[in-house]
């Protein structure tokens, strides 16, 4: 992944390799965003997420069903070349959001409405995805992740903006619902650290599949694909 390569020779650290690509791509934003109008950056914005979901339908559409897909499905998902559209959307998406904070006239109340809807929106697509691997196995939870992950990215983008211009300064966190449950001492605090759970998950999938392979079994065997690690 550090190499703009198909192959993804980083392991699970290919998401810092791509976050790398994208804010070393920022110095040479920065003082591009400040010249551009909003309807620019909005144009900016659907058109990287367009093109990222092209690549995205393309694959569906050229390769056909079956391990090449699903290969070509994996490459779109950690490499930077449909990453990078993403990263940078995000770059103008806070630029927009930067100048609309400060509108004097901005309702703050309907944003906190719209950032909590999407909140039990978003959680539920994530809720279902055990529940989609448990009945339908491993390959069609990653499918319908990645095609998620590739169609709701302006979903996202709003859910972000929401929880920053809902924000209302002389009452912290007594507007929006999402804001006020992040804030939470806990959840700041895994925040903090949250890459660094994300860059250990695979070890802990390891050890968890030993463990319950010893616990049934009797032996201590490693799962032999990342497949073998449907929820049991």
């Amino acid at each position: 992944t550090w190499v703009p390569s198909f192959f993804n020779i980083g392991g699970v650290l290919w998401q810092v390799a791509t976050f790398a690509y994208g804010y070393a791509l920022f110095p040479f934003l920065s003082r591009r965003l400040e010249r551009w109008s909003d309807g620019v950056l909005g144009f900016g914005i659907a058109g990287l997420w367009l093109f990222s979901a092209a690549l995205w339908a393309a694959i569906l559409a050229l390769c056909p069903p079956g391990p090449s897909q699903d290969l070509a499905l994996l490459i779109w998902h950690v490499h930077c070349v449909s990453r990078l559209p993403q990263i940078i959307a995000g770059v103008l998406l806070g630029a927009l959001v930067e100048r609309w904070r400060e509108e004097p006239h901005l309702n703050r109340n309907r944003w906190a409405i719209v950032t909590d809807l999407l909140s039990l929106f978003l959680l539920a697509t994530a809720v279902q995805a055990p529940v989609r691997q448990w009945m339908n196995g491993t390959s069609a939870r990653l499918d319908d992740s990645i095609g998620m992950e590739a169609v709701f990215l302006p979903l996202h983008a709003l859910w972000l903006a929401g929880m920053v211009l809902a924000y209302r300064p002389e009452e912290p966190e007594r507007v929006c619902c999402t804001r006020v449950v992040l804030s939470a001492r806990l959840l700041l605090a895994l925040g903090d650290i949250s890459l660094v759970l994300y860059c250990v998950h695979i070890p802990v999938l390891f050890a968890y599949s030993m463990v319950f392979a010893f616990v049934t079994t009797g032996d201590w065997h490693l799962a032999p694909t990342i497949t073998d690690y449907d929820l049991r």
